[in-house]
């Protein structure tokens, strides 16, 4: 790949350091609630673009593609928690 960022190198993908210092696998897992939801979301848009381009070489895209799981896995228990809490604060309905 030319030129995409550091996100888009082998090492920065299969280490989850890639894209602005995202940090959800591996020995950093348990600072994964340092990384918003706009974060994980940019970056997962950016590496739909770089798979669409179709100028990522196999092991690149593989990388990639992982990253992308782990971020969309990130956004759901995000949107989750998120959902859980806004049902915590309803008042009960009456039966």
């Amino acid at each position: 790949m030319s030129n995409t960022g550091p996100e888009s190198s082998a090492p920065a993908a299969a280490s989850g350091g890639g894209g602005g210092g995202l940090r959800p696998t591996g020995a950093d897992a348990g600072q994964r609630s340092e990384v918003t939801f706009e974060e994980a979301q940019r970056e997962l848009e950016r590496i739909v673009q770089q798979l669409e381009s179709g100028q990522a070489d196999l092991d690149d895209a593989l990388n990639l593609w992982e990253r992308g799981e782990e971020l969309h896995r990130l956004c759901l228990e995000k949107l989750d928690s998120a959902q859980g809490r806004i049902q915590a604060l309803k008042p009960p309905q009456p039966a």
